[in-house]
């Protein structure tokens, strides 16, 4: 009995894999080991800051209807960042503009933009300076970082920084509004 006992112990031990692993496929460690700068993670904080879940078909939770940061892009080549905005019909700033004049629709489309430049940190507010998501956002993240002055570094994010709005239609007409990093304003309508 001790001997069957025995022969059964040794077969389940000899069969069981003394370790089983899984790696990565090369695609995924390459990926992995790729490391990402502190642009990287500021980019993407910036990301999650401008980030809201509000839909054209609905508003769950029935939440305040915020300007939705729905792009974030460096372009390597041109060293600019362009960030993507849009406004939604239900928006609080887009009521009572419908049946105005093109040129009322245009105005309020760029204060919309205007706003949306002051909050993204890259239009000055009144009396506060500049104070948006690119001034607040962490770029240490609590690592070392010698010889970086985080406030000319942000500075330079902030003169680098292309901001685009879109609009939901209003009076059967979306428009596209864009500040460049000069801080020229201009307001197109937009087909989709």
């Amino acid at each position: 009995m001790h001997t069957v006992r025995a022969i059964i112990i040794i077969m389940v031990i000899g069969l069981a894999p003394w370790h089983v692993t899984a790696e990565p496929s090369k695609p995924i460690a390459k990926f992995m080991d790729a490391p990402a700068s502190a642009f990287d993670v500021f980019l993407f904080r910036v990301k999650e800051e401008g980030k809201c879940y509000q839909t054209y078909w609905g508003n769950p939770g029935n939440q305040k209807l915020d300007l939705c940061l729905t792009g974030l892009v460096y372009n390597f080549d041109d060293n600019i960042i362009e960030m993507n905005f849009f406004v939604y019909e239900h928006h609080e700033l887009l009521q009572g503009i419908s049946g105005k004049s093109k040129k009322d629709k245009e105005d309020t489309v760029k204060s919309i933009l205007t706003k949306v430049a002051e909050i993204a940190g890259v239009e000055k507010r009144i009396h506060i300076g500049y104070s948006g998501w690119i001034q607040s956002v962490p770029i240490r993240h609590g690592w070392s970082t010698k010889n970086l002055n985080m406030n000319e570094v942000r500075e330079e994010i902030r003169k680098r920084t292309i901001v685009r709005l879109y609009t939901d239609p209003i009076d059967g007409q979306s428009y596209k509004a864009v500040r460049s990093h000069y801080g020229e304003i201009t307001i197109v309508p937009n087909s989709y």
